[in-house]
């Protein structure tokens, strides 16, 4: 996996270190042999940090996307730096994940959630440390507030409707966020990670 900016600037090679996999029974992180020592003392933390890389928007149509109009806020046009788009530069995807059970030496990571398609390549974990990744006072848009309230309600009614079957991982020609699709696993996302956060 390479990436590549302009002649000014320097090209980087990115190795994946594993993939993610959705089965019937949760979500998983497969990390390969390589880097499973990596792992070591990982299972003392309750979350994890997941970057990956979004493989289905790393298209240069999608990397050479700078605005948007998120579906938390269709009449807001915004960059794709103000947003959590799949389509950028550099389609990196960040997840907070929380760690259910942990396989060292299978390297396999069971979390409860994690908004990545089945088979997308993860680039690296970070073990989350409250001390210094949750912010104090942070603040975003007032009109951000309202648009995530109706995600909520739609993630909320996505989730009584798929109470009894798990969807498949559709992805829409017509539609670049999996936010616009509600038979995605963002809708368990949303409310995991509000849930984790009042947790805390």
């Amino acid at each position: 996996m390479i990436i590549q900016n302009t002649e000014e600037t320097n090209t980087y090679i990115v190795q994946p270190i594993g993939t993610v996999h959705r089965p019937e029974n949760g979500y998983c992180l497969h990390i390969a042999p390589p880097y499973r020592a990596g792992l070591k003392q990982l299972e003392h933390f309750s979350h994890v940090i997941v970057l990956w890389w979004a493989d289905r928007q790393a298209t240069p149509e999608s990397r050479s996307q700078m605005t948007c109009y998120p579906p938390y806020a269709p009449d807001k046009l915004t960059g794709v730096f103000a947003t959590r788009a799949e389509y950028r530069p550099n389609p990196i995807g960040l997840t907070v994940c929380e760690i259910i059970t942990l396989d060292e030496a299978n390297g396999i990571i069971q979390v409860r959630n994690v908004d990545a398609f089945e088979g997308t390549p993860i680039l690296d974990l970070k073990g989350y440390f409250p001390v210094c990744d949750r912010v104090k006072g942070a603040h975003i848009p007032d009109w951000l507030d309202w648009g995530w309230i109706g995600c909520l309600k739609k993630a909320w009614v996505c989730m009584k409707n798929m109470r009894r079957r798990r969807p498949p991982d559709p992805l829409s020609p017509a539609s670049r966020w999996q936010f616009a699709q509600p038979t995605t696993g963002r809708a368990f996302v949303i409310l995991g990670a509000i849930k984790g956060w009042m947790a805390q």
